[in-house]
């Protein structure tokens, strides 16, 4: 038996407390107690402070290579907003030693955003990054690009980008802490 795919209306996202250690879940539900994987991470992760403090180190993008279009345009807007995202396909020159580059980006980045797919989930690279950057005990941020299975490990909220982009990155950027300009 497969688990269900995930999916969220506008109204299912959840939120960032400033005042709770947890993530806020949507109205009307109730938590599940975590996975086994998610409890090894550190109940300060998921706090909405140390996620903007986290950003400021930079914000790290994993994703699955057929999720590149989707990676480029979300690394674009971050940077349009202030936020300091890494990207490989941005930040790394032809000639520089590719995987050195990513490993180091790993190390001083302080959040990820992991774009998730049914490519992305089955992604050596990308599962490899999001375990790294879990077992520093850095927080790692859900982005589901396309519908997919929410794997477990994640102890902050998705964003779903799937329906809507824009709508994701606001969301996004709320969680950043990043003011929203209009265009």
């Amino acid at each position: 038996m497969t688990a269900p795919e995930l999916t969220l209306a506008p109204s299912d996202f959840l939120s960032f407390d400033d005042d709770a250690t947890q993530p806020a879940a949507p109205v009307g539900s109730e938590r599940a107690a975590p996975s086994p994987a998610a409890r090894q991470q550190p109940e300060s992760a998921s706090a909405p402070m140390r996620v903007r403090d986290a950003a400021r180190s930079g914000v790290f993008i994993s994703y699955s290579r057929a999720d590149e279009v989707f990676a480029l345009n979300l690394a674009h807007r971050l940077k349009k907003a202030g936020i300091g995202a890494w990207l490989d396909m941005i930040d790394i020159d032809d000639e520089d030693d590719w995987q050195g580059e990513i490993d180091a980006a790993l190390n001083r980045c302080g959040l990820m955003l992991a774009v998730l797919s049914p490519d992305a989930l089955r992604d050596a690279s990308a599962r490899s990054e999001c375990q790294q950057f879990m077992t520093a005990s850095k927080p790692a941020i859900p982005v589901i690009s396309r519908r997919c299975q929410m794997p477990d490990g994640f102890r902050l909220p998705p964003v779903d980008f799937s329906r809507d982009f824009t709508v994701g990155l606001n969301i996004l950027l709320g969680a950043l802490a990043v003011e929203i300009r209009r265009a």
